[in-house]
């Protein structure tokens, strides 16, 4: 890393929610709406649904979102006030939100090879919340910014010029072929060429048939000829064997029975020449279509895709009916001559159709469509012509492409250098950094001054035992919850699925501090969650509850846990609408423990959930109290609290009590569970 740089995993790097779908969707907007942000609206800025904003997990303009669940898993984009997306998750950064935009993008392969799921692909939460992020200091985070801004407009307004090309290409070739089927491209040539046979002489010659042509030469050079086609050739429809599918007629292994659609004229085509199919017909099969060789010219005459469509081919094979056969065009360049005039065909073609959902053409339209025709010799010219020019446009085509091969590279090419501190230059007076990571660090243990009606309340973090903060604390008049006794167990996951949704950003959340996150939280509610606790080494533990919440949570779609880290599912949000149905009551006062306890220790977790099933074990048996005793008391609940110094235990006691956290004797004596084993370490 380079100087004053640090790398730290993103999920420190970020608050996060997952999107849902909202109760009320609209197209139009109603009272005071969100617009609904998917995908699209990110991109394109569209405000296309409008939903209501109390069902909705709200998103704003500082933040980012990154496609959670779909093809695109992994895109990431800059936010706008809305309502986030059912299939986006929200990021909302600690540190710049450019910088760190522009760092996701580069992940964008990384997170899509590393997906979730076999049919629809999901971030794999295990890979995205581990990636390590390169962390510059800020002054030059934003000169990274600033400088990437800067390169990344000029490579938009490049691809915007370089995007111009195919469509020039396009006209150039389109007006290549008009110059040749009207004689433009040729019109030097003729000054000083004479025909080596006349068109007329050349067409008897050729024709299927001996009927009289009717000639014309409107607006085509006077040594040409316009003719029908089915004046000079047979014209065929295809034809398919029924029932499409039936294995009788139709094979799907290769076989020698080229089956020929529409859909090969763009998919199997080089120059415009049919080379293979993506079907075959059996050798049954091949007596119901129709079949073509290399000197027939393949025309498409059904349907909006396919009317109008022409190709060569360089295979025999059998058409099926929504293509028509120009058959026995035996001519090599009179088959070039008319490949390039039927390319033009098309739009005039989709005029002369009949139907309108699904245009078609019959045989007889074709049969009476005009082609210009040129001497023998002519015809050779145009097609060195044309074959000439379309190799300049081929090769100009060629350099378009590897430039914007290029240009694609460019953007993870400056994203990549950018991250290894190697696009701008550093400043030794820029802080590390660290000092930022540090001031993030505590930042996220603090809450802003919550107030309502009954109490108000200030808590300043923790920290440490060895440094504790005081805290002050007012509260009204106690308020307990009543739940059911068959709801008691889902209440229990309920708070422990809460817990986990404001501490999984928590660097010390442990399987430790959960549980007496848990305990805590349980006691300081009085609510009876079928108390199952026990006196462990590390504190009181209920054994039940912690061998099954990981399975719960995942079961009820909530998180799912990956080496003791818990990552959301897509059911995350439902935890804010059970916690508030059970807990309402009890809200300010769980309030008031997480935000004490968010970031702070295991040990302060452990050491307090200690302090307190201590002291209310001797306010339940009614026990003579003293601070004293509560300290002896704690180290004699097992060898693993030698580790403390009693400087620490009775600071982090004094903490609790000008917290509020003070045990009312509610529950039950915590005991030692008999034959039990050990648990050292969770």
């Amino acid at each position: 890393m380079p100087k004053g740089w640090e790398e730290v995993e993103l999920s420190f790097l970020v608050d996060y929610k997952k999107g849902k779908k909202p109760k009320r969707m609209e197209s139009k907007p109603f009272n005071d709406p969100l617009v609904y942000l998917d995908i699209r609206a990110i991109e394109k800025k569209n405000d296309e649904i409008f939903v209501d904003a109390e069902t909705s997990n709200a998103t704003h303009e500082d933040e980012l979102v990154i496609v959670w669940d779909g093809a695109r898993a992994g895109w990431v984009g800059k936010s706008r006030k809305g309502a986030l997306g059912s299939t986006l998750m929200g990021l909302k950064p600690k540190i710049d939100r450019d910088y760190l935009y522009r760092f996701i993008q580069t992940q964008f392969d990384h997170i899509q090879t590393n997906h979730r799921g076999t049919g629809i692909p999901h971030v794999d939460p295990d890979i995205f919340w581990n990636i390590k992020v390169p962390v510059a200091p800020e002054n030059e985070q934003q000169r990274i910014i600033a400088k990437l801004d800067e390169l990344m407009e000029k490579i938009d307004r490049s691809r915007a010029r370089l995007e111009r090309i195919p469509k020039i290409l396009k006209r150039f070739r389109q007006s290549i072929l008009s110059a040749a089927v009207t004689g433009t491209l040729t019109k030097k040539w003729r000054n000083s060429n004479s025909p080596n046979e006349s068109a007329l002489d050349y067409i008897n010659r050729i024709r299927a048939s001996g009927n009289p042509i009717d000639l014309t030469s409107e607006g085509i050079p006077d040594t040409w000829i316009n003719v029908q086609f089915g004046q000079v050739f047979e014209i065929v429809r295809g034809s398919s064997p029924r029932p499409k599918g039936d294995p009788r007629y139709f094979s799907n292994k290769k076989t020698a029975y080229h089956w020929i659609m529409l859909s090969d004229f763009t998919d199997n085509t080089k120059n415009n020449v049919l080379t293979t199919t993506n079907e075959y017909l059996t050798e049954d099969g091949s007596k119901y279509g129709r079949y073509v060789n290399q000197n027939d010219i393949l025309v498409g005459v059904s349907g909006v895709y396919g009317v109008g469509r022409t190709c060569l081919l360089d295979i025999e094979g059998y058409i099926y009916d929504g293509i028509m056969a120009i058959k026995r065009v035996n001519d090599a360049s009179l088959r070039s001559f008319f490949n390039y005039f039927m390319q033009l065909q098309r739009l005039k073609l989709m005029d002369v159709a009949t139907g309108t959902s699904w245009p078609n053409i019959n045989t007889d339209i074709l049969k009476k469509y005009i082609c210009p025709i040129p001497p023998p010799n002519e015809q050779a010219e145009i097609i060195r012509h044309v074959e000439l020019l379309l190799t300049v446009a081929d090769k100009i085509e060629a350099r378009y492409e590897k430039a914007r091969e290029h240009l694609d590279r460019l953007p993870q090419s400056l994203l990549a250098k950018a991250f290894r501190g190697d696009l701008v230059a550093q400043d030794e007076n820029d802080e590390p950094a660290r000092a930022l990571l540090e001031r993030i660090n505590d930042k996220a243990s603090l809450r802003l001054v919550k107030k309502t009606r009954t109490k108000e309340y200030q808590i300043e973090p923790l920290a440490s035992i060895s440094i504790a903060a005081e805290a002050k604390t007012k509260y009204a008049e106690s308020v307990r919850v009543n739940i059911p006794e068959n709801k008691r167990a889902f209440a229990k996951q309920v708070l422990g699925g809460k817990i986990v949704s404001l501490f999984n950003d928590d660097p010390h959340f442990t399987h430790i501090k959960f549980q007496k996150l848990q305990y805590l939280a349980e006691h300081l509610a009085e609510v009876d969650l079928n108390w199952n606790y026990y006196r462990q080494s590390a504190g009181p533990y209920d054994p039940k509850f912690m061998h099954t919440v990981a399975f719960k949570l995942k079961t009820s779609k909530w998180f799912e846990e990956k080496k003791y880290k818990f990552y959301p599912l897509e059911k995350v949000d439902k935890i804010e609408d059970y916690y508030n149905g059970y807990f309402k009551p009890v809200d300010s006062k769980l309030t008031i423990l997480f935000t004490a306890l968010k970031n702070s220790t295991e040990d302060d977790a452990e050491v307090i959930a200690t302090l307190y099933a201590v002291w209310n074990n001797m306010i339940i048996k009614k026990e003579s109290i003293s601070d004293t005793v509560i300290v002896s008391t704690f180290f004699e609940w097992s060898d693993r609290k030698k580790k403390y110094t009693q400087q620490q235990v009775s600071k982090a006691l004094a903490w609790m009590k000008k917290s509020g956290f003070m045990p009312t004797g509610f529950g039950r004596v915590i005991k030692e569970k008999k034959n039990r084993i050990l648990i050292t370490k969770l």
